[in-house]
């Protein structure tokens, strides 16, 4: 997207809730009807939606022209972008770095963002093993405006300390704040499975989506048995039983390592710690 475009959008994509929705409509906008979770739907971002809220991984961009010489581009939410050109900039957003690969000057690695990994097991900040593609981190905006470039972060969460309750209420609202993110991930147009490690925190994701309405009581499980200690699947039998879920569980074996490797890597775009993206894409 450069600065010279001469289009001026001013819609941006967004998944729309039934709870987005009723905002759009107090904003007096109308949407789409879209799907139960997934569906892309335009809608404007004009003054009168400013206040919106939106939960959960997203992105979206919004391009406003004022006139031929004046062009603004605010892009909010968690998503890759590259920077191009110094004095006129170009800037490509995409949601996967694969995508920006046409685009790349040239793919070269990142020697500081590899020495993070390497150390860390993880990029700090923007980087990661691509020069010259950064990352948009979460609750930050860039900006784009006559040829300038800046970032922002436009909310963090509250790290003030709660002196005002007691035990009882948090617990209750740690609950409260669970069921209401449980029941909005199991939105959706097919059955949706819960993953099932067998340890603590899949197991009690699994249990409280089991006795949610919209619960499919499905799970599934992938366990390695080459070597002795590295099985699980007991634990996530027991899970399973006492949710009274359905499990599917998958083998997965040292040639399934060999098989999966470049298929991982491709839908990785980079580097992720651990064996969990075998488990899931076996």
């Amino acid at each position: 997207m450069s600065d010279g475009s001469s289009h001026s959008p001013t819609t941006a994509k967004s998944t729309i809730t039934a709870e987005l929705m009723d905002e759009l409509n107090r904003a007096g906008r109308s949407a789409p009807v879209p799907h139960r979770s997934r569906a892309a739907a335009c809608c404007q971002v004009g003054d009168g939606c400013r206040s919106i809220t939106l939960r959960g991984m997203f992105g979206l961009c919004h391009l406003a022209t004022a006139n031929a010489c004046s062009q603004r581009v605010t892009a909010f939410g968690h998503q890759a972008f590259l920077l191009r050109g110094r004095s006129r900039a170009s800037i490509y957003f995409a949601s996967e770095i694969k995508a920006l690969l046409p685009v790349l000057p040239d793919i070269v690695t990142d020697s500081d963002a590899l020495a993070e990994y390497l150390t860390f097991q993880y990029t700090i900040g923007d980087r990661n093993l691509f020069k010259h593609v950064h990352a948009l981190l979460p609750g930050h905006a860039l900006v784009v405006e006559n040829g300038s470039v800046r970032t922002f972060r436009y909310w963090s969460a509250d790290g003030e300390i709660d002196r005002d309750h007691d035990p009882a209420w948090f617990v209750e609202r740690m609950n409260e704040i669970l069921d209401d993110s449980i029941a909005m991930h199991l939105r959706s147009d097919v059955p949706v499975g819960a993953y099932v490690s067998g340890g603590f925190d899949s197991s009690l994701i699994a249990v409280l989506a089991s006795g949610q309405p919209a619960s499919s009581r499905i799970a599934f499980h992938g366990k390695f048995t080459d070597h002795p200690g590295y099985d699980e699947s007991s634990y996530a039998e027991i899970v399973a039983d006492e949710a009274a879920l359905r499990l599917h569980q998958r083998t997965i074996t040292s040639q399934d390592f060999c098989d999966s490797i470049e298929k991982v890597i491709y839908h990785l775009d980079h580097p992720v710690a651990g064996p969990e993206p075998f488990r899931n894409m076996s």
